[in-house]
């Protein structure tokens, strides 16, 4: 029988994985929040015969590294279980000081040096892909793939992209630490106090979020848009990307997506009218449906967060 990702939702994987949400899909298959005696994974599920390539990966060993914990069939599909993060960092990873942004850089270089020693390549060096596991800072491992010369360039073009957004230049490169993950938990530590304090503030509370630390100075943002009632229900569909407490962090996260990828048209949306927070991260606008799915799995490729979601806002 052939199930939908969203009919899985229930569903006991390999006698012990509870699919308890669906967190999300890229374009090899699904992500859920999964329920283990008593404990929280995320489980990938995807279509084909992948067991051999997470095998491997399950035998990787690095503190900086979301651990898989196991892989197997079901029914045909490959499935992979993964540590769960406590937090998303994207956003908050830039308001670093500069020792601390100096080991999260030093952290993913060894992370990259270790995975491509082993026949690795990450694919997604990103502040999206960056995730706290208790006092530890990890790069998400759900995008890792076999190692090419071109994919090992791609991932060390990214690590440079973002150690330069964190504000450390190529001139401190040389000085990184060579055991970073000694010193990341002062710097994971840091961050976790930056993003603790939105915890509660979403309205999607069953849903692990993106969160990010007040930005001092913003640059100039997008109106926020009220909810308008739709001619029609299938046209009121938008997907968002990211949610905040704050309408100065939400603006500066919109025009941040939209340097970077202006075809996705980014925009502060705000459910609950003019003024009144949370405050979403739109992309696209107003969309039918179909639109929405497209745009969703568009943005999962580009980078964004894999919860980034769709949902019809009709009132």
């Amino acid at each position: 029988m052939t199930y939908s990702w969203e009919q899985m939702v229930g569903m006991v994987v390999a006698g012990q994985y509870e699919l308890q949400e669906l967190l999300g899909e890229d374009e090899r298959g699904a992500f859920y929040r999964a329920s283990v005696h008593g404990s929280r994974a995320v489980v990938q599920v995807m279509q084909g015969q992948h067991v051999e390539f997470w095998r491997r990966a399950a035998e990787l060993d690095h503190p900086n590294l979301q651990r898989v914990l196991d892989s197997g069939t079901e029914q045909g599909m490959t499935y992979v279980v993964f540590e769960y993060p406590d937090d998303r960092l994207a956003g908050a990873v830039d308001q670093l000081k500069r020792d601390e942004a100096h080991e999260v850089v030093a952290a993913l270089r060894s992370v990259l040096s270790y995975l491509h020693q082993r026949g690795f390549a990450h694919t997604a060096v990103t502040a999206d892909h960056i995730v706290a596991m208790g006092d530890t800072i990890k790069l998400e491992s759900d995008t890792l793939r076999d190692v090419t010369p071109a994919a090992e360039t791609a991932d060390w073009r990214q690590w440079k992209e973002l150690a330069s957004e964190m504000g450390v230049s190529e001139d401190a490169w040389g000085g990184l630490s060579r055991r970073p993950w000694l010193i990341a938990a002062a710097a994971v530590v840091a961050v976790v106090a930056l993003v603790v304090l939105m915890r509660h503030s979403t309205t999607q509370a069953s849903r692990p979020p993106t969160y990010v630390a007040p930005v001092a100075n913003v640059s100039p943002a997008p109106v926020v848009r009220a909810p308008a009632p739709a001619p029609h229900a299938e046209g009121s569909w938008r997907v968002i990307a990211y949610t905040y407490t704050r309408y100065q962090d939400a603006a500066h996260k919109a025009g941040t997506i939209n340097r970077k990828f202006p075809d996705l048209q980014a925009e502060v949306f705000s459910p609950g009218g003019r003024g009144h927070g949370p405050f979403l991260v739109s992309l696209g606008g107003r969309v039918t449906r179909s639109e929405a799915g497209r745009l969703e799995r568009k943005a999962k490729s580009l980078g964004l967060p894999r919860d980034t979601f769709a949902r019809n806002y009709t009132k």
